[in-house]
Parts: structure tokens; C-alpha cells; sequence
């Protein structure tokens, strides 16, 4: 139970992980006190940019972590997307917070969105006074009263354009729609005024800083296997063998650049040849799936790269037994289960322009779990491993 909660805790880190990528851009900051700093934010989903803003000032390595009270905004330059400071009430805690709301469009009646949820697009309004009201996007079907207390608030901010009321009324089914209304408005009631829409220009977004490293290893073992005979446990077997695997090496580039958790599939093939003083001489075929899960850390900050990993092993094995010479039988182990352990391992990474070539010294340790023969009730075998390996690891050093 111990090995599976710790399994399921590696996944659930590396699935979480998975939507938190560094996806950095240039813009700007700005404080409470009005100034403009220059630097790198990290662009991410809507939701997590109305909370905080990820902010590398230029000549600057460490980030720097804003929330909606530290600063006024923040805007990327790609692309125009800005993100001001407001308090505004929250319906749910039924209380004030401070959140970023992206400013759509600036004139004489200001536009925010709010990322609320998929589903419950919310927008703000905010005229000269600094009134704001709340409002949501209407849904095909929905009768007039839930239309009325959606936009009870923005109807009142917009009654000196009635026809701004009856596009709000008839026509905000999203976004784009939402945008045309106050469009109109500020045009309508300020035609020889300015109004500045903060429009998505890139044509295509940056791609983020790859953080996931698909994998291909083959390597040379070298067992040592311990109460293999099953009857006598003092004695053990030494004997070479190969693998190959294929893995994945995830990089949890928001805790630190170099720390990463890796998962591999490997396949392992060794035989060797032994004597049991019931049945005579036999040659043993081994083999196994070894399925890993660990977590590692790399200094990427070299030309050879040092990794050192470990974590968790699970191996599936299967053997097939001969008499010798040349005469087939099956494996008295044909009950043999499952083997669990652990593994350590060191390597080098050295980058190349479309990926890195691997070398790994590994050192793995697992006992199988019972039932290991079928009606018998031996001490399980421990099962020592040393590996060396040579790999490639995928998308390592592309252009970003």
C-alpha cells in the first residue's frame, strides 16, 4: 500500500505539473506608485491571471510574484492583453477581494472581463465616476427575469443610451458581442472621444518552454540474484543481460529548472545456467517489464549536464526453464508474480540541436511477492541489478 500511494502521488505531481508550464513573454509592470518596469511575465491561463502575475524583471534571474494588492497592471506587449487591479464584490464569499480583471476596452465606459469560470463569462463596467457594475453573458432561452438580474446593474450604468440597453438585452451571447455594445456606447454618447480596444494581435501564441522529454534508452545489466534455487538461500546466481526502454522526463520548471520526475518502461532479457540436485541442469530464460516512476534533479547549467534520480520499481517478469541439453520445460516459476524495489542512478546529459544524448549508471534492487511457486512456500527472490546505458532524449535544445 505504501509503494501505491507513493505511485499515485508521483502521477498526481506530474499530472498537476503538466498545466503549469513556463510560458514567458515580454511586458511591462505597473506599480502602485505609477512607474513602468520592463521584464518577462508568464502568460498563462485566465483564470490564474486575474490572481497573480509571474514577473521577471529585465536583468533579473529570480521571479518576482505579484498579487492584485502589490500592483496597479501588467500587460503583455506581444499581444496587448492587460490585466489591471479592482476590488470588486465576490458573489460567492459575499465579501470584497482584490482581483486582476482584463481591461477590454477604454473610453468613456471601461470594459473588464473577469475569468469566473468555462461557463459563467462575467464582465464589468465602469463609467467616469468609477461606478462599477457586474454582468453576465445571456444564454439562448433564459426568460426575461433571469435576463433582468443578470443585467439589473449594467441596465442602470448604460440608461442614457437606450440603445446600448437593448444590445445588452438582445444581443450579449458573447464575448464579441459584449465587445460591440460598449463599442456603441462610448461612440453614441462620446463620439469625438478616444476608445482604446486591448485586442489578442499575435497571430500565433509563443511556444511555452518545452518541459516534457520523451525517451529511448539500451542498456547492459549485470544481475545478481539471491535464493534463485528456491530450497537453499545462501545461494546466488551472477549472470549479464540487455535492456531497452522507452521513458518520459517531466521538468517542474516553476520549482526549479533543473528538478524533474521521470517514468520509464523497460524490458529486460538475461538467462542463466544452474543446477538443482532434483531435476539435473537447466538453463533459465528471464524476462520482465520494469515499470518506474522516480524524481530527479539535472544541473543544466553545464555543457555535460550531471543527473542524479531514483524512486520507485514494479517488475512484471516471466521465465521459461530448458533441461539440458535442449529439452524444454516450464519454469518452475511460473507463479511468480510481481517484484517491487526501488532504484538509484547518475548520469550525464549533453545536449545536442534536436536533442541530448544520455549515459546512465543505474543500480536497482526488487523481491518478488508471493505466491512464487505454485503450491510452495519459499523465501522470495531478491533480484540486484547494475546497468549501464546510453540514450536519447527527445526535443532537447529545439527552437523555441
Amino acid at each position: 500500500m505504501r509503494h501505491l500511494l507513493l505511485t499515485l502521488l508521483l502521477l498526481t505531481l506530474c499530472a498537476t505539473s503538466g498545466m503549469a508550464q513556463v510560458n514567458l513573454r515580454e511586458g511591462i509592470v505597473i506599480t502602485l506608485q505609477g512607474d513602468t518596469l520592463h521584464g518577462s511575465i508568464d502568460y498563462r491561463t485566465d483564470r490564474m491571471n486575474m490572481v497573480q502575475c509571474y514577473f521577471i524583471p529585465y536583468g533579473k534571474t529570480e521571479p518576482v510574484i505579484c498579487g492584485a494588492k502589490d500592483i496597479a497592471a501588467y500587460r503583455f506587449l506581444d499581444n496587448g492583453r492587460y490585466y489591471v487591479s479592482k476590488s470588486i464584490y465576490d458573489e460567492e464569499q459575499k465579501r470584497d477581494t482584490t482581483l486582476f480583471l482584463e481591461f477590454v476596452l477604454r473610453g468613456q465606459m471601461n470594459l473588464y472581463y473577469l475569468a469566473d469560470s468555462l461557463y459563467n463569462r462575467v464582465y464589468f463596467i465602469e463609467n467616469e465616476a468609477g461606478q462599477l457594475a457586474r454582468f453576465q453573458v445571456l444564454k439562448p432561452g433564459e426568460t426575461s427575469k433571469e435576463r433582468h438580474k443578470k443585467l439589473k446593474e449594467a441596465l442602470f450604468l448604460t440608461a442614457d443610451s437606450p440603445s446600448t440597453q437593448e444590445m445588452l438585452w438582445e444581443k450579449c451571447y458573447d464575448g464579441r458581442n459584449v465587445k460591440k455594445t460598449f463599442l456603441h456606447y462610448n461612440q453614441e454618447v462620446c463620439p469625438d472621444g478616444e476608445c482604446e480596444v486591448f485586442e489578442y494581435k499575435a497571430n500565433k501564441r509563443p511556444k511555452s518552454e518545452r518541459c516534457l522529454f520523451p525517451s529511448i534508452k539500451f542498456g547492459y545489466d549485470y544481475y545478481h540474484l539471491a535464493n534463485v534455487f528456491g530450497y537453499d538461500d545462501a545461494v546466488t546466481v551472477t549472470t549479464p543481460g540487455f535492456s531497452c526502454s522507452v521513458g518520459l522526463d517531466f521538468y517542474l520548471l516553476r520549482l526549479s529548472k533543473g528538478l524533474f520526475l521521470e517514468a520509464n518502461a523497460i524490458y529486460h532479457r538475461f538467462h542463466f545456467e544452474k543446477t538443482d540436485r532434483y531435476i539435473g541442469d537447466t538453463r533459465e530464460w528471464w524476462q520482465d517489464v520494469n515499470l518506474r516512476f522516480g524524481v530527479g534533479y539535472q544541473w543544466k547549467k553545464y555543457r555535460f549536464q550531471p543527473r542524479i534520480y531514483g524512486g520507485y520499481s514494479e517488475n512484471f517478469p516471466w521465465a521459461r526453464a530448458e533441461y539440458l541439453p535442449k529439452t524444454e520445460k516450464e519454469s518452475s516459476y511460473e507463479g511468480l508474480l510481481a517484484c517491487r524495489g526501488k532504484y538509484f542512478g547518475i548520469g550525464l546529459v549533453y545536449p545536442l540541436h534536436r536533442g541530448a544524448v544520455m549515459f546512465n549508471g543505474e543500480y536497482n534492487i526488487t523481491e518478488s511477492l508471493p505466491p512464487l511457486y505454485l503450491g510452495d512456500a519459499n523465501n522470495n527472490i531478491q533480484i540486484q541489478r547494475f546497468s549501464i546505458s546510453i540514450g536519447y532524449q527527445f526535443g532537447y535544445g529545439t527552437k523555441r
